[in-house]
């Protein structure tokens, strides 16, 4: 199985596609249609250009850590951004391939971690002090609820 760092994600992609138009609400559960994407789950990183905490994070040893943890057990990581934190919703830009289902409002907290399997959020983690605290445990519940459910 090819690894699938961020970096080669976006690359991979044919560009970034706008999020929901105009919407109110921004949904987190996605159906990624590249390859081997998120077969034992996938992580939303919601994050702005802006966001301090957030470029702690992506710029940091966490992202890399992150990415040395979640590879093995085959979780993706998908960024979803927006140019600013005061932003609505509706800027959030997601990559091609990612489509957004109706259900879940975007987060009012960056940075947000969302742990998804098959479409279902199954655990969300805001702000580095939960990520430092639980991600690690998290990937491992991730992957393994993720076998749990039918395709």
């Amino acid at each position: 199985m090819r690894p699938w760092p961020i970096s080669d994600a976006l690359r991979d992609a044919a560009g970034w596609a706008r999020g929901a138009g105009g919407a109110a609400v921004v949904v987190m559960s996605i159906v990624l249609s590249a390859p081997a994407w998120g077969q034992a789950g996938t992580v939303l990183f919601w994050t702005a250009d802006d966001c301090g905490y957030c470029k702690v994070w992506r710029d940091g040893d966490r992202h890399a850590e992150y990415l040395a943890a979640a590879q093995p057990l085959g979780i993706r990581l998908v960024t979803v951004r927006k140019p600013r934190i005061a932003d609505p919703a509706s800027a959030y830009v997601w990559p091609t391939g990612a489509s957004a289902a109706p259900g879940s409002e975007a987060p009012k907290l960056l940075p947000t971690f969302d742990f998804v399997c098959r479409g279902r959020l199954l655990r969300r983690l805001s702000g580095l002090a939960q990520w430092d605290s639980f991600w690690h445990q998290q990937l491992q519940r991730l992957a393994a609820e993720c076998a749990d459910i039918p395709s």
